[in-house]
């Protein structure tokens, strides 16, 4: 045995190898050859666990390593305990840890005897990762615990590793908040936990922070996808790669039924299925022709090597009919996707014959060109002959005849070559939409040529297009003469007189391309010339884009020497900003494995210049694929890392090369730190110091750092230089204290945690505090709250944090007693009402009334902030926080307009929930004292809105209605009665109760303050509001029924004369009456269908002369309704009729089969 440990112990500090990768490797190696030989062997691992003491940063993760190999709990738990990130990190990896870990321990001493031993952040993780891995019986146990210790607001994080019978118990006892996480997870134990949670909760599946849950079940459960989207109402998408894995498993039924995918990227779903595809849009197709409009969206997702066999071949035989038959079918996109000349032609023939001429183009050149060209000759607007000749280019293109195109070229440049230069230039343009330069023979070039007045080589001056049209010009003339194989230097020459665009390679013949750049290159000959540094950056970014178009024939500008020496030049040059992509070239050239002579040079560059060309994220770089220059470099990267690394940037540098002991590049920087740190010579360097030695130093060497230079003097004299100094290295040590990443240094930042230094400890503060085991807590809490007030802030900010419900319970109340200082007050109540909310319980309830006693009438923030958390408050304790928020602002606010809007916005916050559950006396009280009154509230709306939902949740509805008409029959102003009758008319018709058969007191009311002719629209009202409490919903011919005999009784009384008064009143009722928006078209429609009489004609004119149709639904009803209307053989009605403005929109004539609506489909 001692022989296996000694070979282990002794290979472990003998390690091999520079990079870490190297080490590592060769740790493994050791770790599997003796692997067999400790496997079983208890003894010999305890031994070696026992000695394995690390001697540097690296061996300490080894150590580590070590531990989970062999599964060693003990140790690992007493890494847990420490709480180094890096340590804990690795452990909480490891899932058999949790699995079977805690079969011995019960649920009570797991939470109160071994999780009180570990931070805050571990033991997140820790019950985090349990309730992942371990049994959902195990942790139930766990989690009661949790519940019982921590309280609910932290034990719901962990609620998914529990049951399904349990989770479904504390959904419906607590308010507890899940995320789109935990519900995937527990979308695994049990699918309908989904439903259930938001079915118990507030929250809607729609909000965004479920938009990953929704795509989940939408991509794995349809049917349930199907039954959450019906009933929540979800309208989401499915992406690209998610709609693969989707078909892959509803492949069939998507091609059965494609609307019910409508969810899902259909064009990646074409293409997952393949060739089978077509059978989806067969299926598509509606029984009748006139509802073809609903595919748009699926023939969309088809690739276009489809497009002919779908619209037209798949299309026609499914309906048996022919495109001639019907020309409003028949448009460019559809002969496009047409391969056959003679059946295209044929199609735009019917077109043509209906009088769209712009469809000649698809006849053949020998019809289109001749007629074409006849409607030039005729056309007198310069606009109109530009876009027929675009069309005899168009008409060459489609049929594919070069000859034709010639030949129109020839006829362009005959008669229009003395034409105004922009309609040449047009011309030209076209020439490159439709056709393409690339496609031009040596003729055409030449009648070109002629057209712009100029030779051929001459077209290489014409610069009257925009830039990208002249240079495309250019390059495509030139590669027409290099196609031919005939000399282009001349050409290339001369482009260079007057030209400096490069082309887009790929755009052109490769060989072309090459062959110019070579050029280009060649031309600057041999000297560098200042004057020409430009164009060498140009050239030099040229090969570079080529070298990204061309990955398989690569040039370099090494082998150009005078573009190397303008590279060198320019990266030497302090100017190089001017320069901005030569950075990322320059490093291209540093970062890279390939074999460079220029390498060293440009390494010296590198270091010299690293402000403009390096990053601290560099280094890292070289210590994985280039140690060498690391350590060479070592002394110039810790003088560029101690001037320039923030104590942000610096921790993950500092612990990287900490790693590299084996080098002693830890030794080395800490010595150098170190002496530079006590260096009088290097003042202003020395807080740039303090990042490096946080991270390098061991945490009690830091912290015996940080106590060598604790503040002493509370006071600071500015201009004091050495002071000043001092207080800069201070502050500095302050905010590295977190680096040290353990608690164990807690006690020396304590030193720092007062006066200004205490706002550069703070963040240290955090950190480290979250790091320190529960146990050892309670002290350091203490220390910081007996200090100053900002630090006792904090205390009591990270006792509720950190601390278990009872101990931050206890401090509120010691605080409550003893707390003289108004900010903590004020601080106090917030504290505990925030924490309330999280974990909600009578004695923390008490707190918070006690502690809103301390709020002043002169904090109005404080006061606001009382209105604003009823939201907030768990509903168990909405009611009663209301009535005692209440009676606080009442003893404390003395203003009336100060005091009436903090009531309003509690008012306005009452939910019906609430007002179900306050107090009658403390309901009465307030609309007694706030309707109708000298404190009348400010927001009358709110008020209304209180007394209804009071009315809807209170059982003593007499007294509650007798209590507001008394207030009503006192009040002497008429407006304000009406106000009052208006606004609690709205509250009714917008309800969604399905009972409102107890408003019926008000109605009565209602009734006896209005007449017919003193109140006509009240009175239209009132017939409206007795159908809402007759029947929330009313079926569209049913209201229309009893709209026409409401409407008839006041036609008999009135005459025809109301009709005007009637309309706006109808209109605005019913929407109030009916389950969907847009039933108010369906309903006229009714009342014509059921009384087609010259009053009812009139009175729905007028409502449609006032309404704007927007939909296309609308707009088809509205059709109909004006067609109807058009048959009653009434002179009134036809007068009224074409006085509508709306007749010229709708009653268009079109043989278009989708407009053609039936009856039936209208009234559905």
């Amino acid at each position: 045995m001692a022989t296996v440990v000694d070979h282990f112990l002794d290979g472990f500090h003998r390690l091999e190898g520079d990079t870490i990768a190297h080490r590592q490797r060769n740790f493994f190696k050791l770790l599997h050859q003796l692997a067999p030989a400790l496997q079983d062997n208890v003894e010999a691992l305890d031994a070696i666990a026992a000695n394995l003491n690390p001697r540097t940063y690296l061996e300490s993760l080894f150590r580590v390593d070590f531990l989970i190999y062999f599964r060693r709990r003990r140790e690992l738990w007493d890494l847990l305990k420490e709480g180094n990130d890096v340590f804990v990190s690795k452990v909480v990896k490891q899932t058999w840890f949790f699995q079977d870990g805690f079969e011995d321990v019960s649920g009570e001493q797991l939470v109160n005897e071994i999780l009180p031993c570990l931070s805050f952040s571990v033991r997140m993780k820790v019950l985090r990762k349990m309730s992942r891995y371990t049994g959902c019986e195990k942790f139930g146990e766990v989690f009661d615990a949790v519940v019982s210790r921590y309280g609910m607001y932290l034990a719901a994080q962990f609620i998914t590793g529990c049951g399904p019978d349990k989770i479904k118990q504390v959904i419906v006892d607590y308010p507890v908040q899940l995320k789109s996480k935990q519900l995937r997870i527990m979308y695994g134990k049990d699918p309908g936990l989904v439903d259930f949670y938001f079915s118990c909760s507030k929250n809607s599946l729609n909000d965004c922070c479920y938009y990953s849950l929704v795509n989940f079940i939408r991509g794995n459960d349809h049917d349930l996808f199907k039954y959450l989207k019906d009933k929540y109402n979800l309208w989401p998408k499915l992406g690209r790669r998610a709609t693969k894995k989707y078909v892959a498993v509803k492949r069939d039924e998507i091609l059965k039924d494609p609307y019910a995918f409508e969810h899902i990227d259909m064009k990646a779903a074409l293409r997952k299925i393949g060739t089978d595809c077509v059978q989806i849009f067969t299926n598509a197709l509606p029984l009748q022709i006139n509802n073809c409009f609903n595919i748009d969206w699926l023939f969309r997702s088809f690739d276009k090597k489809y497009h002919y066999s779908l619209f037209v071949k798949t299309f026609q035989a499914h309906y048996n009919i022919k495109f001639a038959d019907y020309p409003s079918l028949i448009d460019e996109n559809l002969l496009k996707v047409i391969p056959d000349d003679a059946e295209r032609a044929a199609l735009a023939k019917v077109k043509v014959d209906a009088g769209h001429h712009k469809y000649l183009k698809y006849f053949p050149t020998e019809q289109s060109v001749p007629r074409i060209k006849e409607k030039i000759d005729s056309a007198s607007r310069i606009t109109e002959k530009s876009k027929l000749i675009k069309s005899l280019l168009e008409t060459c293109h489609i049929n594919k005849n070069m000859d034709a195109l010639l030949e129109t070229i020839k006829y362009f440049c005959v008669n229009h070559v003395h034409e105004d230069i922009s309609f040449r230039l047009k011309f030209i343009r076209n020439i490159r939409k439709v056709v393409g330069f690339q496609n031009l023979t040596e003729e055409m070039w030449n009648m070109l040529s002629v057209l712009l007045h100029t030779q051929p080589m001459l077209l290489l001056d014409f610069e009257y297009f925009d830039a990208r049209t002249s240079a495309h010009l250019k390059f495509c003339y030139m590669e027409s003469v290099f196609k031919k194989n005939e000399s282009i230097d001349k050409l290339f020459e001369h482009y260079f007189k007057r030209n400096f665009a490069y082309p887009e390679y790929k755009e052109y013949d490769k060989n072309f391309a090459k062959c110019f750049l070579e050029f280009s290159i060649k031309r600057f000959g041999d000297t560098l010339r200042l004057e020409s540094l430009n164009a060498y950056y140009n050239l030099i970014l040229e090969i570079d884009k080529w070298n990204e178009d061309y990955k398989d024939d690569q040039l370099t500008f090494y082998d150009f020497l005078l573009l190397l020496d303008a590279f060198n030049y320019i990266i030497k040059n302090r100017k190089t900003v001017f320069f901005p992509r030569v950075r990322t070239l320059f490093r291209s050239k540093i970062f890279t494995n390939e074999e460079n002579p220029h390498r060293n040079e440009y390494m010296q560059i590198y270091w010299e210049r690293f402000k403009h060309f390096g990053n601290l994220s560099d280094f890292g770089w070289f210590l994985k694929h280039d140690l060498t220059t690391a350590t060479t470099w070592f002394g110039t990267i810790f003088d560029i890392f101690t001037r320039r690394c923030t104590n942000s940037s610096c921790f993950r540098i500092w612990s990287e090369i900490k790693k590299f002991s084996h080098l002693k590049l830890d030794e080395k920087s800490l010595q150098m730190c170190l002496i530079k740190l006590h260096d009088d010579k290097c003042t202003e360097m020395k807080p740039k110091l303090v990042p490096a030695l946080s991270v390098l130093m061991k945490p009690d060497d830091f912290a015996a750092l940080g106590d060598a230079y604790k503040p002493t003097d509370r006071k600071l004299d500015i201009h004091d230089g050495k002071q000043l100094r001092l207080y800069n290295l201070q502050c500095s040590i302050a905010k590295c204290f977190g680096n040290t990443r353990t608690y164990r240094v807690v006690p020396s930042l304590l030193g720092y945690c007062a006066g200004d230094y205490f706002k550069y400890a703070l963040k240290s503060l955090n950190s480290l505090l979250y790091r320190t085991p529960e146990n050892e807590l309670p002290q350091y809490l203490k220390y910081l709250s007996d200090k100053a007030v900002s630090v006792r802030k904090h205390a009591l900010y990270m006792t509720c944090e950190l601390s278990t419900p009872a101990n931050v319970e206890t401090m509120l109340r010691v605080l409550n007693k003893h707390e003289k200082v108004e900010s903590l007050q004020k601080y106090m109540f917030v504290a505990t009402i925030q924490y309330f909310v999280k974990n909600p319980t009578e004695s923390l309830f008490e707190l918070v009334k006690l502690n809103m006693r301390f709020i002043s009438k002169a904090d109005e923030e404080s006061l606001k902030s009382i209105t604003k958390l009823v939201g907030k408050i768990p509903q168990k304790y909405q009611a009663r926080y209301v009535v005692y928020a209440w009676e606080r602002l009442e003893n404390t606010v003395e203003v009336c307009e100060k005091l009436s809007p903090l009531k309003d916005k509690i008012l306005k916050r009452v939910s019906l929930e609430i007002a179900g559950e306050l107090p009658l006396e403390f309901c009465i009280r307030v609309i007694q004292q706030h309707f109708m009154t000298e404190n009348n509230a400010k927001d009358l709306n709110t008020m209304y809105s209180f007394m209804f939902k009071v009315l809807t949740t209170k059982d003593e509805k007499e007294l509650i209605f007798e209590t507001i008409f008394t207030l009503v029959d006192r009040c002497q102003s008429k407006n304000e009665v009406f106000k009052f009758l208006h606004g609690f008319y709205s509250e009714i018709m917008h309800s969604e109760s399905t009972n409102l058969k107890y408003m019926e007191p008000f109605v009565d009311y209602y009734d006896k303050q209005i007449s017919l002719v003193d109140n006509f629209p009240d009175f239209i009202k009132m017939f409206f509001l007795r159908l809402k409490l007759e029947s929330p919903f009313w079926t569209v011919d049913d209201l229309a029924l009893k709209t026409l005999i409401i409407f008839e009784e006041v036609v008999s009384k009135c005459g025809p004369c109301v009709f005007r008064l009637f309309a706006p009143e109808m209109d605005s009722n019913l929407i109030y009456l009916k389950r969907h928006w847009f039933e108010n078209e369906a309903v006229y429609y009714s009342m014509l269908k059921q009384r087609a009489s010259a009053d009812v004609a009139v009175l729905l004119l007028e409502v449609v002369s006032k309404k704007p149709w927007h939909s296309s639904s609308e707009n088809k009803a509205l059709k109909k309704f004006l067609q109807d209307v058009k048959t009653i053989e009434d002179l009134g009605v036809q007068v009224c009729l074409r006085c509508t403005d709306k007749v010229d929109h709708a009653l268009w004539t079109t043989d278009c089969p989708s407009c053609m609506e039936t009856e039936d489909e209208i009234e559905a």
